[in-house]
């Protein structure tokens, strides 16, 4: 006959294990058919879900419907059919949350409960909430509710054991009144000895599921009774080397450290105790000595008679954690020391929503106080009018196509009258973590070095033009002077004459261009805007040049008629300095070619020569103010290094682009690109 005592053992078993799984708060719960349907599920995880207990006897489908369309049910239906656990990190899911819809990030696995025939009858899920982690680019090990939940799994099922071990005793001893009772309860117990066996390995399979390695010491002895796979491999030693031996018998070098004191402590009060980030060393059986950085967590289990005989310890190696962080901090401590030294100003704007992030510094250049806010539409209305557009044009230019930000403007802070200079610098870069693109940069002031500037541009500025009128009497002599020498025929007055003026040009030209460096950075020098044909201006200045230098044939490969808004004097001075350039830099007879290419939205005009090519660290400088490129092939070839500086501040002005491709010893191609005006 039935032997109910036996009967409710086994009850008595599974429901300890689901009084264990829902005491947990570590989120767990358990689908019963390869439909999903809800058999168990704790507090933890319906606040993951943010459902109540509604969702029991529910698939798991009609229990969240707003996970339809994503890959959850069909990674557990798959786990069902074919018995392999899914494990995933940093998974994103979106659940409705006090209803809100928002995307939360988990650590989460499935694994399929076997019985001992190997089919699956249910599916164990559990799940971390990693998502303030994923956030802000921690790797924080939240396990503690998991172990507590395994520490109170094993304490149960060693509870149970013992219960079912006393149970078997008594009812052989019954047993042996009749033969007949005694053929009935060795047939029970065999039933009772396979479910014990299916109890166990379902408690094993709990037990070994878990990442973090754990450990049972049982009595003042500390004797290692229960262990998972992960503290196997952690210790690198087999289940036969520590099961039954006392710990500091298989870690003698434990005794002069913390913890002996750390399971002594818990075993006599019963307490819980956590450790962080301790560091401890251990006898490893290949490498020696091995030191690490490691986070424990000790918890008492109970014996039937509610006596604390075992410590349960799990063990996380944060070693490579740690030192990551500490590298972390001294880093940004040295940066924040670097920036505060240098008194520059910092920043951050979030590409997508252009939110706005100014340090103190910052803040103080323009006008606000530490805890006032300011907006980025706040700091671009205190820069100068002359250069807002300028300064909006390259950040967007910045945070669209990733280009580098580089911009000296001037602006007045708010309550204030004086005018102030300033360096920004920025870069457009890619979070790890949120996949967001940010801006950031820095804030120099550099009033001083702009106002000695300003003032030697201003000296040179009057300096070239008192040296014009001397050289304008100058070239009108040698005119009259040249005029009476072809009247008397005297050529060889003439020609020197002739050369004088050339040279006397030549210096006029030099003067100009100081000129236009002095106006340009004292902000006089105007752009007269015009609607015009870029092309019909290529063309006239081409043939200009043609006139003027018979040394070089000039092609123009010619676009279609490309209509621009801009100075039309200026980018001209612009195409002429690029052919003059290929002139002076290319040999005699080579040609230069001139191209004009439209796209969607600019034009870009490319002058390309053969001559003696640019080096990659030149490249760099090439169009800073008074740079030149220093070797031998330049040295006979005059220059003050101002010509280009012009072309791409008058390029710049006009909101375009200009660079240069280049090898040495394979020439070189000078382009500038404006905004095209729509057809």
């Amino acid at each position: 006959m039935d032997n109910p005592t036996l009967a409710s053992k086994n009850n008595i078993h599974d429901s300890l294990l689901l009084q264990v799984l829902s005491s947990s708060t570590y989120a767990t719960a358990i689908y019963v058919s390869e439909h999903l349907h809800i058999g168990f599920v704790n507090e933890g995880m319906l606040r993951l879900w943010g459902k109540d207990r509604s969702v029991t006897g529910k698939t798991f489908e009609e229990a969240i419907p707003e996970i339809a369309g994503q890959p959850f049910a069909s990674l557990l239906k798959n786990v069902w059919h074919t018995g392999r656990t899914f494990k995933a990190e940093n998974t994103p899911a979106d659940l409705i949350i006090d209803g809100e819809l928002q995307t939360l990030y988990f650590d989460f696995e499935y694994r399929a409960i076997k019985s001992d025939t190997g089919d699956v009858y249910s599916i164990l899920h559990t799940a971390v909430d990693v998502t303030e982690e994923v956030r802000q680019g921690k790797v924080i090990v939240e396990k503690e509710n998991h172990e507590q939940e395994l520490f109170e799994e094993l304490a149960a099922s060693n509870e149970e054991l013992t219960a079912i071990n006393e149970e078997y005793l008594a009812t052989n001893e019954e047993l042996s009144a009749t033969n007949e009772e005694l053929t009935a309860t060795i047939e029970e117990l065999a039933q009772s000895q396979m479910e014990l066996r299916y109890s166990k390995s379902k408690v094993d399979q709990i037990l070994n599921s878990q990442a973090a390695p754990v450990v049972v010491l049982q009595g003042p002895e500390h004797i290692v009774t229960s262990v998972n796979e992960a503290i196997l491999r952690f210790w690198n030693r087999t289940a036969d080397q520590v099961l039954g031996k006392p710990m500091l018998e298989v870690f003698p070098e434990m005794k002069d450290q913390i913890f002996p004191s750390l399971w002594k402590h818990v075993l006599d009060t019963g307490e819980p105790v956590v450790k962080k980030e301790i560091e401890v060393y251990y006898n490893h059986p290949q490498e020696g000595e091995r030191r690490f950085l490691a986070d424990f967590h000790y918890q008492p289990l109970l014996d039937l008679n509610g006596n604390v005989n075992r410590v349960l310890a799990t063990v996380i190696d944060n070693t490579e954690r740690v030192l990551s962080r500490k590298a972390i901090e001294k880093a940004e401590e040295q940066l924040r020391l670097a920036i505060e030294s240098s008194k520059m100003g910092t920043w951050n704007i979030d590409a997508k929503t252009y939110e706005f992030l100014p340090s103190i510094r910052m803040k103080g250049f323009f006008g606000y106080d530490e805890d006032e806010y300011m907006s980025y539409n706040d700091a671009l209305a205190l820069i100068s009018d002359e250069h807002r557009d300028r300064v909006k044009s390259a950040m967007r230019n910045a945070i669209n196509k990733g280009l580098p930000f580089d911009e000296e403007f001037s602006l007045k802070a708010r309550d204030s009258q004086q005018l102030r200079w300033f360096k920004a610098t920025g870069k457009l870069y890619q979070d790890k973590h949120d996949g967001n693109k940010y801006f950031s940069g820095t804030l120099l002031d550099v009033t001083e070095a702009k106002e000695d500037d300003l003032r030697k541009n201003d000296f040179i500025g009057m300096v070239s033009h008192e040296l014009k009128t001397p050289l304008t009497s100058l070239n009108a002599y040698l005119q009259m002077l040249t005029a009476k020498a072809q009247k008397a025929d005297d050529t060889f007055t003439a020609q020197a004459l002739g050369k004088a003026g050339t040279q006397v040009k030549k210096m006029t030209s030099l003067i100009n261009g100081f000129l236009n460096v002095s106006r340009l950075e004292s902000g006089k020098i105007y752009l007269e805007k015009q609607t015009f044909d870029l092309e019909q201006l290529v063309d006239e200045v081409e043939d200009e040049m043609k006139l003027i230098h018979t040394t070089h044939p000039i092609i123009f490969n010619r676009c279609s008629p490309v209509f621009v808004e801009a100075d039309r004097e200026k980018i001209g001075q612009v195409i002429n300095n690029y052919l003059s350039n290929a002139i002076k830099y290319s040999p005699k007879g080579s040609p230069i070619v001139v191209e004009c290419t439209e796209t969607e939205n600019c034009v870009r005009v490319t002058v390309k020569d053969q001559g003696i090519g640019i080096k990659a660290q030149d490249k760099q400088k090439l169009f800073d103010r008074f740079y030149r490129v220093s070797n031998k092939q330049t040295q006979t070839i005059s220059g003050f290094g101002i010509g280009l500086y012009l072309c791409a501040e008058i390029v710049r002005r006009h909101g375009g682009d200009i660079g240069v491709e280049s090898e040495p010893g394979k020439g070189s191609s000078f382009y500038f690109e404006l905004p095209a005006i729509a057809k």
